[in-house]
């Protein structure tokens, strides 16, 4: 898989030197990411703009009950090939059970989701009658987000992404939507460091 943030990059060991998760372990890594285990919260280091906005600005970004609870936000903390880096402390979530109620919930949204177009697939999900009225409405919010965000942006739902609240058992979209310039841009800057 292809990781847009690695941790051997110059510029992610030195966020990594960040008071709020120096010495912390990473407890989970994502192509744009890594998520550090602070207790109850957890801290998110990342390269994709997208998940930070939709977390972390208070005009656009997204919030209620399917999405991330973002606790605080420590913004740019470093770059990576001239691509800002980004930290947030948030709630921490856990994976879809194996079976049961939420995994086929997930199962289902995952299977809707054409994946030819990110506002079609969007669209589609928030107007989808067999889902729960509250995850119609948080998909609206995010078809929203994705429309008033600069180009750049994919759908990225799949099950990895989707996510549970261990207080109530709430499906979660965790990284709804991914930061597919920065992976462009540092995919083409790498291969051509390799070729040099």
């Amino acid at each position: 898989m292809f990781k847009a943030l690695r941790l051997s990059d110059a510029g992610v060991k030195a966020a990594r030197k960040h008071e709020a998760i120096i010495g912390k372990p990473v407890m989970a890594r994502g192509a744009f990411s890594a998520v550090f285990d602070n207790g109850n919260t957890v801290y998110k280091l990342t390269l994709d703009r997208f998940a930070y906005l939709l977390g972390c600005d208070r005009q656009i970004g997204c919030s209620g009950r399917h999405f991330t609870e973002v606790l605080h936000s420590f913004d740019e903390v470093g770059e990576v090939d001239g691509h800002p880096l980004y930290l947030f402390e948030c709630e921490k979530l856990e994976r879809l059970p194996k079976t049961g109620e939420v995994r086929a919930l997930a199962r289902r949204v995952v299977r809707r989701c054409p994946s030819v177009n990110g506002l079609r697939c969007l669209e589609t999900l928030a107007n989808d009658d067999s889902l729960p009225t509250s995850l119609c409405e948080a998909f609206e919010d995010l078809r929203v987000f994705a429309t008033n965000v600069e180009d750049g942006w994919g759908v990225d739902i799949h099950s990895a992404n989707l996510m549970v609240r261990p207080a109530d058992g709430e499906l979660v979209l965790s990284d709804p939507l991914a930061d597919w310039g920065t992976s462009s841009s540092l995919t083409a800057r790498r291969r051509f460091a390799a070729l040099n």
